[in-house]
């Protein structure tokens, strides 16, 4: 087959293009002119020939290079792919990651609540035991406060007994001065009657 996938041309053998045709006078000049003739058609369908072939070389080359344009930009998009599926690989790795992360927070947190829990349910105790105290506190100190109060009662009490003891005993002084002074007027009295009686008797050595 041709270049251009069909028949074959049919090769002119070269004893035809070259042996003129000879007669008996000569050479006959419509063989010649034939033979020209067919000469030129040739060359023109060489011509042709050529020009198809430069056509389907210049066809097949744009082809080629559309190919490669092609396989080029398929490689390029087979290794962006390939960068994407990098990427996603990583982010999906960064996923996991966080997510065991995560994880692992959600653990120490439950166990912080657990702990806070805990505590808390200690404080809560300790709390009710401070307010129990706090309550015997203050049931004591109301008792103390009655006691104090009864002790100033009976404070009270002993300064008023004092002070009436001071003046039973201020009177007590009065009267025993008052006695004292009556007692010394009886005696002067006394010693005076008897001077009195003394004076108006006989002397009974005269």
């Amino acid at each position: 087959r041709g270049a251009d996938g069909g028949s074959p041309p049919v090769a002119t053998p070269n004893s035809e293009i070259a042996a003129p045709i000879s007669t008996k006078g000569g050479f006959d000049p419509k063989v010649k002119q034939a033979q020209n003739q067919k000469q030129r058609q040739l060359a023109r369908n060489q011509k042709q020939r050529e020009k198809q072939d430069e056509m389907k070389e210049k066809a097949r080359q744009e082809q080629l290079e559309q190919e490669e344009k092609k396989r080029a930009e398929l490689e390029a998009e087979l290794t962006k792919a390939k960068q994407q599926a990098i990427l996603a690989e990583e982010m999906v790795e960064q996923m996991r990651m966080q997510a065991e992360a995560l994880l692992r927070d959600k653990q120490t947190i439950r166990q912080q609540n657990s702990q806070l829990e805990r505590e808390m349910k200690m404080m809560q105790e300790r709390v009710m035991m401070a307010e129990e105290a706090m309550q015997d506190t203050e049931q004591f100190a109301e008792e103390l406060e009655k006691a104090r109060d009864e002790l100033e009662r009976e404070r009270d009490a002993l300064e008023r007994k004092q002070w009436e003891v001071e003046e039973s005993r201020m009177k007590l002084d009065a009267a025993d001065r008052a006695s004292s002074e009556v007692d010394e007027a009886s005696s002067e009295q006394r010693e005076a009657e008897l001077e009195g009686q003394g004076a108006t008797e006989p002397d009974p050595t005269a």
